[in-house]
């Protein structure tokens, strides 16, 4: 008799949360394609200074239609896990994340705000 067994582990992984943060939003994710109709940095926060980001994203099920969304420093940690879990790739290659100087390109930091907006990767 055989029996499979699934288990999830965590793992946790020092990054530094201003290089995290400045890899996505300083990656040109903008340019990877158009859900992302707006992306507004709160409280005089930027791409390399930790803040709130309000994004207004195109709607997931109707492309008519807009959600709009609050998300910080947690919400992008969070999303570099769901990217990871999910095994999104770029370039036929895995996501990796490294202890320091991430140095995304445009697709990884559009993976990786997708995932913080929508809980996964919905456009290509």
């Amino acid at each position: 008799m055989t029996t499979d067994i699934s288990v999830e582990a965590i793992i946790s992984l020092p990054v530094d949360a201003l290089d995290l943060w400045s890899s996505v939003f300083g990656s040109a994710f903008e340019s990877a394609g158009d859900h992302f109709q707006s992306v507004e940095f709160l409280n005089g926060g930027d791409w390399d200074t930790l803040c709130e980001v309000e994004i207004v994203a195109e709607h997931p099920t109707d492309s008519d239609k807009t959600i709009t969304t609050t998300i910080c420093f947690q919400d992008i940690v969070k999303a570099v896990g769901i990217a990871l879990k999910n095994g999104y790739t770029h370039c036929g290659q895995p996501i990796t994340i490294k202890y320091t100087d991430n140095d995304f390109d445009a697709c990884v930091g559009d993976i990786i705000l997708q995932c913080a907006v929508y809980g996964e990767a919905i456009f290509g």
